[in-house]
């Protein structure tokens, strides 16, 4: 089936100018909770991009660009998804330590970092009534990847 959208791949591929050493795989599965797809950016390795196959041609074209996206703001470091340990941070003096001083720690989290600006990581809400669900499509990376998914047309003019 993911045979079917190989001419897509290479259009938006192209489009997007993402070299061959930027290897991905396309899959497809059918017991989703979300209505499009997601995507994995391995850096120097397999990136994947898995679709929803009970979704339409069009809704998998429109993802695949999608997802597409996101594997092109992760190649050209737009967008990176670190591990941030936070700097210790001083609190008090122990007493009867002399020089020592207690120091905690906040909790070491996966940061997304979007054009170098540090923005919370929101699980992917996958229905509306989600608390995170308006939050995490605010995200700018969400922002821009809707954006060139709404280029379909562009790319693809009499095929979707």
């Amino acid at each position: 089936m993911v045979r079917d959208y190989n001419g897509y791949i290479r259009v938006i591929r192209q489009d997007l100018q993402l070299p061959e050493t930027c290897r991905v795989v396309v899959t497809m599965h059918h017991n989703f909770k979300t209505r499009g797809g997601y995507a994995r950016y391995n850096a120097g390795g397999i990136s994947l991009i898995c679709l929803n196959r009970t979704t339409d041609h069009a809704w998998n074209v429109a993802a695949l660009m999608h997802e597409f996206r996101h594997i092109w703001q992760y190649h050209t470091g737009i967008l990176k998804y670190v591990w941030r340990i936070p700097q210790a941070k001083l609190v008090g003096m122990i007493p009867g330590a002399g020089r020592f001083y207690k120091v905690t720690r906040e909790k070491p989290e996966w940061v997304h970092l979007w054009n170098g600006v540090e923005y919370q990581k929101y699980n992917r809400a996958s229905y509306p009534e989600h608390p995170n669900f308006r939050k995490y499509l605010a995200c700018p990376w969400e922002v821009d990847a809707r954006e060139y998914e709404n280029e379909i047309h562009r790319l693809f003019p009499c095929s979707v």
